[in-house]
């Protein structure tokens, strides 16, 4: 930090607040009584409170966690510094993602300060984690803040408030200027793709046909055409794979040591959208036609996304594209990462050519941009998926496309997932696409690029004045706190007021004033010392509801058993987003919490259901009362309940076996992201055959690997949350 104004004086954060506290810790819902304030609700700058939703549970002391006009409240993960200085509010408490402040001097001065280029460069310095990045409370206590008089502050604050007022007049001004931009950007769009943009252009056309009497070619001539190159190409692949089987055979087959060449797989286009899907889109033009996306790629080279775990950054290794690297409509080359040569070609199924297009599928998934000459032989990550479009339709017209409105209407109305939302690869291959005549592609691509390089000037000016606008907001905040702000006439009032005294006389009292008072324990810190978790009351309870409610869906099912229920019990935690309290060990048939007895013997108290050998198995029955433990499990559910569901429907397609390996799986994967790693593949595929003896054995890298994938498909993603699953103690 330079230098202060000699009346100011250096001292720290947590010197000029009262001790910091973690917020509560429950999940979010719909309807309550308390809300529950979260750090996504404060990342813009103000509080909508319809959209703060309400406490699962409530705290036993609410009064220790309700929010007050004047609490500063910072994000500790995720959106990480980010700070918020309430201003109104309602009845409400604060997530345990966030940290609280009460400052001792003026709260807005404290809060401005949260906001300066002095304080974000300290929290650059403080951020630890691996996974998610984090900063604690000790850490920001200890940030060095310089603090001026109390008249002073007073006099800084009403300056910044003044210059910030004028900014933001302008800035409202640019976003609404930039809002119309881009609903223009739009409608031009869905002009062009419903075929309204070239309908003059049409007409032309068609006087011209009838005066030569040819017929004007449609969309179904271009598929057709495009259908026939997708046959040829698979043909000369197979001729080509039959001589190199050939040649493999006549070097010895087997014997040689090397594998037999993969035959290629025959092009299969998804059946056009249904009536039932049509009557969702628009209309089109005569000649025009919607098909599948999945129509319109290389035979050789089908939709795909790319690497799992890229992990590493390797030094003259493989360019590899992630989501974030697509910014505006292009690749930000500078900033990409490389992986491994070995890893890359684990994925050379996603390997890029020049022009090839790019789709995010997950976080902002929609974005689109055309892979540059300088990528060629690049790779992608499992969030972004790779179009390779035939040659015999517009590129352009298909970039433009996929950006049109009801393309993008159609990637928001199928994307899965809470927290990360993201639309899956077969979802991306069934994509409807509006067709037409490849002379009219080219009519619309040259519309759409002339109407619209206008507004991307006018967007790049806005853009330059806004970013401006923050440069200068950022500028006010550093003489702020520098003490550069106020004019000299500012000044001489400040020091002139009878209530003036300097920082250092200031910051004694609060010194004093905190000596007297008496401490008390930190809860958080008794609640580390305590040896073993705890279990909330009624867990166990909880615990034997969702277990009735599986076993009213698939008793019947001659697969599900113990074995089945201890998976299933051990996923739903993460599959409804709810803290896990299975403290599972690593026995042969995957994740098992001991505790499964008790809860079968509760459930049988409770007349839920009741378990008996049957051979090798542990099977269930239900009892007079499983509804009412039905309905306590779908309480527990809450929101979550059509993914248990879904879980559901799949172990009732799993046998033993397929139940045992997706859990496992799932297990070593969350246990690596719980350890700070992020596993790629091969390690998954390393802690299974880890975890128990007979893996290696049962279970094949590449059935591993098929697993690991399917989780990821069907996002069912651990976040590296709950108890770590341990090994069992062998006896002594």
């Amino acid at each position: 930090m330079k230098n202060v104004p000699e009346d100011w004086a250096r001292t720290t954060l947590g010197e000029v607040c009262e001790r910091p506290q973690y917020g509560f810790t429950t999940k979010a819902v719909e309807s309550g009584q308390l809300k529950l304030l979260r750090t996504t609700d404060i990342t813009s700058g103000t509080i909508n409170w319809d959209r703060v939703p309400f406490c699962r549970d409530e705290p036993e002391d609410p009064e220790r966690y309700l929010v007050a006009v004047g609490d500063l409240l910072v994000s500790r993960a995720g959106s990480i510094g980010i700070s918020h200085l309430v201003r109104h509010c309602e009845r409400s408490v604060f997530a345990s993602y966030l940290i609280r402040f009460r400052p001792l001097i003026n709260s807005q001065f404290v809060s401005y300060f949260t906001q300066s280029p002095l304080y974000w460069r300290a929290i650059s310095e403080s951020k630890v984690g691996i996974a998610v990045q984090n900063v604690n409370a000790s850490k920001l206590k200890a940030l060095s803040f310089p603090i001026s008089p109390l008249v002073e502050q007073r006099a800084i604050v009403a300056k910044i408030e003044s210059l910030f007022s004028e900014l933001d007049q302008g800035v409202a001004q640019l976003e609404t200027v930039r809002a119309q931009l881009g609903r223009y950007r739009q409608s031009v769009l869905k002009a062009a793709f419903e075929g309204r943009l070239t309908a003059a252009w049409r007409d032309e056309r068609r006087r011209e046909a009838e005066a030569g009497g040819a017929p004007l070619p449609t969309g179904d001539d271009l598929l057709a055409r495009i259908h026939a190159e997708r046959e040829a190409v698979y043909t000369r692949r197979f001729a080509e794979w039959e001589r190199a089987v050939a040649e493999w055979e006549t070097a010895g087959g087997k014997a040689s040591g090397s594998k037999k060449p993969r035959k290629p797989s025959k092009p299969k286009d998804s059946p056009p959208p249904t009536a039932e899907e049509l009557a969702d889109l628009p209309e089109l033009p005569e000649g025009w036609v919607w098909r599948r996306l999945d129509a319109l790629v290389v035979a050789d080279r089908p939709i795909c996304y790319g690497i799992l775990m890229p992990k590493e950054n390797v030094e003259n290794g493989v360019l590899y594209v992630k989501v974030r690297d697509l910014r505006g409509d292009r690749i930000d080359v500078a900033s990409l990462n490389r992986t491994s040569p070995e890893i890359a070609a684990q994925y050379e199924r996603a390997s890029l050519q020049a022009g090839d297009v790019l789709l995010a599928i997950r976080g902002t998934y929609g974005r689109v941009a055309v892979v540059p000459p300088e990528l060629e032989g690049g790779n992608i990550t499992q969030d972004t998926a790779r179009l390779s479009i035939s040659p015999l339709m517009n590129r352009d017209f298909c970039v433009w496309s996929l950006r049109a409105p009801d393309v993008q209407h159609f990637f928001k109305r199928v994307a899965r997932g809470v927290a990360v939302k993201g639309v899956n690869i077969g979802d991306v291959r069934l994509c409807p696409i509006a067709i037409c005549d490849l002379e009219e592609q080219q009519a619309i691509v040259e519309e759409v690029a002339s109407k619209l390089s206008v507004v991307d000037e006018v967007e790049r000016t806005i853009a330059a004045a806004l970013q401006q606008a923050e440069s200068l907001r950022q500028s006010i905040l550093k003489k702020a706190f520098e003490g550069r702000l106020l004019s000299d006439a500012e000044l001489a009032a400040v020091r002139a007021d009878p209530a003036y005294e300097p920082a250092d006389k200031l910051l004694a009292r609060i010194r004093d004033d905190g000596a007297q008072q008496p401490t008390r324990a930190s809860p958080a810190r008794k609640r580390a010392k305590r040896a073993v978790p705890g279990i909330p009351a009624g867990e166990r309870y909880r615990q034997a509801a969702c277990a009735a409610y599986a076993v009213k869906r698939l008793a019947s099912r001659p697969t599900f058993g113990r074995v089945q229920q201890m998976k299933y019990l051990y996923l739903v935690p993460h599959v409804i987003e709810q803290e896990s309290h299975i403290h599972a060990e690593r026995q042969a048939a995957g994740p098992l919490d001991p505790a499964i007895h008790k809860i079968e013997n509760l459930a049988k108290m409770q007349g839920w259901f009741t378990v008996k050998k049957s051979g090798q198995r542990y099977m269930y029955t239900p009892g007079a009362k499983i509804d009412e433990a039905c309905a306590a499990a779908e309480e527990v559910f809450g929101p979550g309940k059509d993914k248990v569901d879904w879980l559901l429907d799949q172990f009732a397609k799993f046998d033993t076996e397929r139940a045992e390996l997706v859990a496992t799986t799932f297990a070593v994967w969350n246990d690596s992201l719980i350890d700070g790693n992020e596993p790629d593949e091969p390690a998954i595929v390393a802690g299974v055959h880890g975890w128990h003896a007979e893996k290696a054995t049962k279970f094949s890298a590449d059935r591993i690997g098929r697993c690991f994938r399917w989780l990821r498909d069907h996002d069912l993603v651990p976040t590296g949350t709950g108890p770590r699953t341990y090994p069992v103690e062998e006896p002594a």
